[in-house]
C-alpha cells in the first residue's frame, strides 16, 4: 500500500476510471436536499447545452470543445492498493455521490427506452466507468479478479442503495409516497429521474442527447 498526493484538473470520467471512491467513517452521510441535487445537475446540463450551441461537435487535439464544466474541487486521500487506487473523499462527497446517482438514472432511462449497451458502445463505456463494479486482480493471485464498487459508502443502507441502483431494482423509489418517507439518497434519485423526464424527450434525439 502506498499513499500519493496529486493536484490538477481532470474530468469526472477520468477520475472515475482511475479510482474507487471511499467514504471514510468520519464523513457525514449524504445530506443534500432535492434543491441541491437539481442545482448541480441543472448547472452541468445548462453548460452542456450552451457549449453545444457554441462549439457543436468541434474537436481540438482529439478533445471535444463542448466539454469542461468546472464542478468544484475534490479533496481526498489516495491509497494505492495492489492493482487499483482508492480515493477517500474528504471534500466533494455530496457532488460525487449526486453525479453517480445521476449517471445511474441516465442508464436506467436509456434501458427503459430500449437502448442496449450491446448496440451502443458509448453506453457500454459509461456503464463500465460510472456504474459497474471494477474488476481488479487479487493480491495473492493475479489470475483471479474481485469486484470493487465504483463508490463504497460507510453506512450499510447507502451500500444497499447503490447496489439496488446498479441492479435496476428501483421500483420502491418510484412509488408515490411522502418525500419524507424516502432517504436523502432515494429522493436524490427521484429528483434525477424527474430532471431527465423534464429535459430529455423520449426520442432518438433525446437518447443521443443523454449519451452526450
Amino acid at each position: 500500500m502506498a499513499l500519493n498526493a496529486h493536484s490538477g484538473e481532470t474530468t469526472f470520467e477520468e477520475i472515475c476510471s482511475k479510482f474507487v471512491f471511499i467514504i471514510p467513517p468520519e464523513q457525514r452521510e449524504f445530506v443534500w436536499d432535492n434543491s441541491d441535487v437539481r442545482a448541480l445537475i441543472s448547472d452541468v446540463f445548462e453548460h452542456f447545452i450552451q457549449a453545444q450551441e457554441t462549439f457543436g461537435d468541434e474537436e481540438e487535439d482529439g478533445v471535444s470543445q463542448s466539454s469542461g464544466k468546472y464542478i468544484g474541487a475534490i479533496i481526498g486521500l489516495i491509497v494505492e492498493r495492489f492493482r487499483h487506487s482508492e480515493l477517500s473523499l474528504y471534500d466533494g462527497q455530496q457532488r460525487v455521490t449526486t453525479l453517480l446517482i445521476f449517471m445511474n438514472a441516465l442508464s436506467l432511462a436509456l434501458a427503459k427506452r430500449g437502448v442496449d449497451e450491446e448496440d451502443c458502445e458509448r453506453l457500454k463505456v459509461l456503464r463500465d466507468i460510472f456504474i459497474k463494479d471494477h474488476r481488479v486482480p487479487q493480491e495473492n493471485n493475479v489470475l483471479k479478479t474481485v469486484k470493487v464498487p465504483v463508490l463504497r459508502p460507510h453506512y450499510d443502507y447507502e451500500v444497499d442503495f447503490f447496489k439496488k441502483l446498479q441492479e435496476g431494482k428501483v421500483d420502491d423509489y418510484r412509488k408515490r409516497r411522502s418525500r419524507k418517507s424516502f432517504t436523502k439518497l432515494e429522493n436524490a434519485f427521484r429528483e434525477c429521474e424527474a430532471f431527465i423526464k423534464d429535459n430529455f424527450e423520449n426520442t432518438d434525439e433525446g437518447d443521443t442527447a443523454i449519451l452526450g
